[in-house]
C-alpha cells in the first residue's frame, strides 16, 4: 500500500495457496500488534484507479489503453458521485470495467468481470445498478466521455490562507482549501476533484427527509385552512337562518 502497487489480499491468497481469510485475520493481528491502526497504511483508502491497468490486461489479455481510459473516466465519476465511499475498489473497478469493455466493442459478460476482478456477480450488479441512477449513468458513453473531459479540474492558483494539512508545522505554503498543494493533489486524485457529481448520500437523505418534512407541513396547512372555511361557512349559514326565517315571518 506504501508504494501504491496494484495488488489486493486475495492476489497474495492465490500465489501463496492460502484462504483470504486466513491472510486477513494475520493482517488484522499484526496491524493490532504494531499499533498501525492509526497509521496511513491502515486509514487511507485505497484508490480504484491503480487497478485499472492490471485488470484490464488481464481482461484482455493484453495492454490496452483505450479501455483503461475509459474505465478511469467512469472510475473518477463514481468517486466524485460518492460511490466510493464504504467500498471495497474491486467491485468498483469491476463495474467500470464492464461498461469500458463494452463500449470497446468487447462481449464480456457479468460472469467473465466478476472472475477477473474477483467479486460476485450480485456485488457488480449492485455497483452497475448505482452508477446507473447518478447522472452520468444516463449518458451515453460519448456524450460521457466529452462531459468527463470538459469536467477535468485546473489546478488552483496559490492563495494566501491557513494551513490545516499534515505538513502544516513542516512551512507547507497554503495551496487550497486549507491544503498544501502535496495534499490538494492527493485529494482531488482519491476524489475525483471537487466540481461535479453528486452531493454525499448523507446530504441527499438529509435533504430529502427536509422536502418531505415541508411537504408534509404544507398539506396539513391546507387541510386546515380548508376546515377553517368550512367551519366558517357553517356559521354564517347558522347566523342567517334565522334572519331570513323572521323576514319571511313579518312578511
Amino acid at each position: 500500500r506504501r508504494g501504491e502497487k496494484p495488488y489486493l489480499l486475495i492476489d497474495f491468497s492465490d500465489y501463496l495457496h492460502i484462504s483470504v481469510y486466513v491472510l486477513g485475520a494475520v493482517f488484522l493481528q499484526l496491524c493490532q500488534v504494531l499499533l498501525l491502526g492509526e497509521h496511513p497504511i491502515v486509514q487511507k483508502l485505497v484508490d480504484p484507479s491503480l487497478f485499472i491497468h492490471r485488470f484490464t490486461e488481464r481482461l484482455l489479455g493484453k495492454r490496452n489503453n483505450a479501455v483503461s481510459d475509459t474505465a478511469l473516466c467512469i472510475v473518477a465519476s463514481m468517486k466524485r458521485d460518492w460511490m466510493q465511499t464504504g467500498r471495497k475498489p474491486s467491485g468498483l473497478c469491476g463495474a467500470a470495467l464492464y461498461i469500458a469493455a463494452l463500449s470497446h466493442g468487447y462481449d464480456y459478460t457479468k460472469a467473465d468481470i466478476a472472475a477477473v476482478v474477483h467479486v460476485c456477480e450480485a456485488t457488480l450488479f449492485k455497483r452497475l445498478i448505482e452508477f446507473e441512477s447518478t447522472d452520468s449513468g444516463s449518458l451515453t458513453i460519448e456524450d460521457f466521455l466529452a462531459k468527463a473531459y470538459e469536467e477535468t479540474v485546473p489546478k488552483c492558483s496559490a492563495k494566501y490562507g491557513e494551513v490545516l494539512c499534515e505538513h502544516k508545522d513542516k512551512g507547507a505554503e497554503h495551496f487550497s482549501h486549507g491544503l498544501c498543494e502535496e495534499c490538494y493533489d492527493n485529494f482531488t486524485e482519491l476524489s475525483g476533484g471537487l466540481e461535479g457529481g453528486a452531493d454525499p448520500p448523507a446530504f441527499q437523505q438529509a435533504e430529502k427527509h427536509r422536502q418531505d418534512a415541508a411537504k408534509r407541513s404544507k398539506e396539513t396547512a391546507v387541510v386546515e385552512e380548508t376546515l377553517c372555511e368550512l367551519n366558517s361557512s357553517d356559521v354564517e349559514d347558522n347566523i342567517m337562518t334565522p334572519w331570513k326565517v323572521e323576514v319571511s315571518e313579518h312578511t
